[in-house]
């Protein structure tokens, strides 16, 4: 087979490799989600919240001015997290929802320095966020990894965990 006939191959392989990626990529933002796991933004005022997932518990204060949120809080690691020595890596999401459930955005709020030793950490954030219009309720993801230190030629215990929507 001469060369010159891989390039069709080729073009339809790219066309639906990236067709099959387009639904994943844009498809997240409408994702609609279960009212149980929204918390409803206060607007005016400053809002004193807590959310927990099976690994970590999340207390944070907001207060929304105009498009502007303020938010501070500090991650509390469950204790199967804290039988680790090291956090190999965590980030927390925080994700903007519409009336409907959908959602509009996320963004990063928390992320831990790589390979840290977990008493060692600083687990509080302090972030100011432009909200994107028709936002009504806020909700939280995270995703980490936990480990006794050692390296991959050294074997070692690791816990993968997360929290999806």
């Amino acid at each position: 087979m001469k060369p010159s006939s891989y390039l069709p191959v080729f073009i339809i392989l790219v066309a639906g490799l990236i067709s099959g990626c387009a639904g994943t990529i844009t498809g997240s933002k409408q994702q609609q989600l279960n009212p149980k796991n929204l918390t409803q933004l206060e607007k005016g005022r400053e809002t004193t919240d807590f959310w927990r997932g099976k690994d970590l518990t999340l207390s944070y204060k907001y207060h929304l001015t105009g498009p502007t949120l303020k938010i501070n809080g500090t991650i509390a690691l469950s204790k199967h997290l804290t039988n680790y020595t090291v956090m190999d890596h965590l980030r927390l999401n925080l994700y903007f929802v519409d009336a409907g459930g959908n959602i509009v955005s996320r963004t990063l709020i928390y992320a831990a320095p790589h390979r840290r030793w977990i008493p060692m950490l600083n687990l509080s954030f302090n972030r100011l966020i432009t909200v994107p219009p028709g936002v009504e309720a806020l909700a939280f993801t995270y995703d980490g990894k936990v480990s006794d230190g050692m390296n991959s030629d050294g074997g070692g215990i690791s816990w993968n965990f997360w929290n999806a929507l």
